[in-house]
């Protein structure tokens, strides 16, 4: 099942705030089996959130838009979607309710905040008991999920609400089983692991990545497997056909960094290292000393 991410907000498209919150749906969405087609960021621009739902909905199996569902005059989010999709925006009581109880109204936050309460007709609500509920809104047969672009409460509703519910809508058979690993490499350029790997890329369901960072290189090996069994065979193979590739090049996996791998070698070893470091700032003995157990 493939979706699409949406991000919202002048402050994402001026480069005032970083877009972490695409960045983490993308991540959660693929480790639970989907495959993300595109990732879009836009303005607080109400055409322009109307015509990118549009066009999400014709070339994707689901949606996920964030931010602009807030009480600010520059939360354009839900007006748009009702106007763009014809659905009237409708008062939804249980919502105001949340609202007006934790809020009170002695200060007239209530009454500002009761934007948050006018959703699209047909917006079925995702946690009326958050002071941003998000909303689920089933648009040409696609679902479309709105959260909040406030980072902690985006990732409260994509993980508690959002997924499971996506997994009702689709079932276990539109989900890929998929396997990752990433190799670090050190001593070998881009284009010579690239020469090594070439005949593997054509594997079926497999995708191999390669990522410079700094003087390594980083191999991304993704499978994405029918089923458990076969993406456990398939990733077993072109692990073992990568490792044997590359050999002694490979000093780590995932998240072994080399100076976490250094470190385990001089434990392992009883060993160990004095550095003289000059105009380096400490560089290099922070690294090894910034390691947990070092």
């Amino acid at each position: 099942m493939i979706g699409e991410i949406i991000a919202i907000g002048d402050e994402l498209t001026s480069g005032r705030i970083a877009n972490t919150t695409s960045s983490f749906a993308a991540r959660q969405l693929f480790v639970a089996g989907y495959e993300i087609l595109a990732m879009q960021t836009i303005g607080d621009t109400p055409e322009l959130i109307g015509e990118a739902i549009k066009l999400a909905v014709g070339r994707v199996d689901f949606v996920i838009v964030t931010g602009g569902l807030g009480a600010t005059s520059d939360d354009l989010t839900n007006k748009a979607v009702a106007d763009a999709l014809n659905r009237p925006s409708t008062l939804y009581p249980e919502i105001l309710d949340i609202i007006r109880h934790h809020m009170g109204d002695t200060d007239g936050s209530a009454s500002f905040l009761e934007k948050l309460a006018w959703l699209p007709k047909g917006a079925e609500v995702l946690n009326a008991r958050a002071r941003m509920a998000g909303y689920l809104l089933v648009y040409e047969d696609t679902p479309i999920f709105f959260l909040p672009g406030v980072p902690d409460q985006m990732k409260e509703l994509l993980v508690e609400h959002v997924l499971p519910c996506l997994a009702d809508w689709t079932g276990n058979d539109d989900r890929h089983h998929v396997r990752q690993r990433v190799y670090r490499i050190f001593g070998l350029h881009e284009n010579e692991i690239n020469q090594k790997l070439r005949r593997l890329e054509e594997t079926p369901r497999s995708k191999i990545g390669y990522y410079p960072v700094n003087s390594e290189v980083h191999v991304s090996l993704t499978v994405l497997g029918r089923s458990e069994e076969e993406a456990d065979t398939l990733f077993a193979s072109l692990d073992r056909q990568i490792t044997t590739a590359l050999g002694d090049f490979i000093y780590g996996l995932d998240h072994n960094s080399m100076a976490s791998v250094v470190g385990g070698l001089l434990r392992a070893g009883g060993r160990k290292i004095s550095v003289a470091e000059s105009c380096t700032g400490g560089l290099l003995s922070s690294k090894i000393t910034g390691v947990a157990g070092s």
